[in-house]
């Protein structure tokens, strides 16, 4: 019986330190990443996509929102936008946008169809690297016009821009 009960208690430890090393984790929405807040963008609520792609811009690249804006603008489809700032080395502030586009099914569900993330290159390329976890390396991006990967049903694309800054673009796939 004691032989029994070790086996038993060697096993269950043995299970832990395994669930323990797991590296990837299971979003709200069904997608895996190492850091966690991977969510899929269209298709569903505001209400679940941005504060996880919130908290992964807080907890993970260090910046912090300056503003939230979920007034809607139909001319655009445009449903919220935000804005996000960080203190980088020299003291200086680098400021990335985030906006969502989509549709408004009612005063509390706003479904998204689109996000865009704009701002400098090295602050955008550190997004689509890290959020969506891609493995290039950053020179390697500056040659390329156009990055595109899938997650989900998103298509996700990283596009350079001429005037030094670069651009994410989220749809449906």
């Amino acid at each position: 019986m004691k032989k029994l009960l070790f086996v038993l208690l060697l096993i269950t430890s043995v299970a832990q330190v395994k669930a323990q090393d797991t590296t990837y984790t299971v979003g709200r929405n069904g997608t895996y990443s190492s850091h966690g807040y991977l969510v899929v963008f269209c298709g569903y609520d505001l209400g679940q996509v941005q504060p996880v792609f919130a908290k992964f811009l807080k907890y993970s690249l260090h910046y912090a929102s300056t503003d939230f804006d979920l007034k809607s603008s139909p001319k655009e489809n445009r449903i919220a936008a935000a804005s996000y700032i960080k203190e980088v080395g020299t003291g200086k502030q680098t400021r990335i946008n985030v906006s969502f586009y989509g549709r408004s099914l009612n005063n509390d569900i706003h479904a998204v169809d689109k996000c865009i993330i704009d701002g400098s290159f090295d602050e955008v390329v550190a997004i689509f690297i890290k959020y969506w976890e891609t493995k290039l390396n950053v020179e390697e991006i500056k040659n390329k016009t156009e990055i595109v990967k899938y997650t989900g049903t998103d298509k996700i694309v990283f596009k350079s821009l001429q005037n030094g800054n670069a651009k994410i673009t989220v749809t449906k796939n």
